[in-house]
């Protein structure tokens, strides 16, 4: 019978514990939070620099290191896939050559703090 309450006290503390140890609010207060959204466009950027390999081994295989600038923007990409018909979309472009791009802004409480390029389409 002692084991029994020993085991029933042990029990109730753990749970109290455990209640007391719930989600807590978080101490900054929502005025005080930023708000962060996001803006995304299509923008044309030009090919600095590229290194593509295509080779086939039972499948098209591809590699590459392309280096787009847009703006004040710059993007290395270094990637590699493989696939039937799974080419990347600037497979058959050159140095100088013009891609679409896809643009990230980052605004904090309205105001832009950053900005990127996300994306080749």
């Amino acid at each position: 019978m002692k084991s029994t309450k020993t085991h029933f006290v042990f029990l109730l503390a753990v749970l109290l514990f455990l209640i007391g140890c719930g989600r807590t609010e978080n101490p900054v207060e929502s005025a005080e939070r930023e708000n962060i959204t996001y803006s995304r466009e299509d923008v044309v950027g030009k090919i600095t620099d590229l290194d593509m390999r295509h080779w086939y081994d039972q499948t098209d295989k591809y590699e590459w290191r392309i280096v787009v600038k847009c703006e004040d923007l710059t993007m290395i990409n270094d990637g590699a896939i493989e696939g039937y018909d799974n080419a990347p979309s600037f497979v058959n472009k050159r140095i100088g050559d013009m891609v679409e791009l896809e643009v990230v802004t980052k605004y904090s409480d309205g105001q832009r703090v950053g900005r990127c390029i996300s994306a080749i389409k």
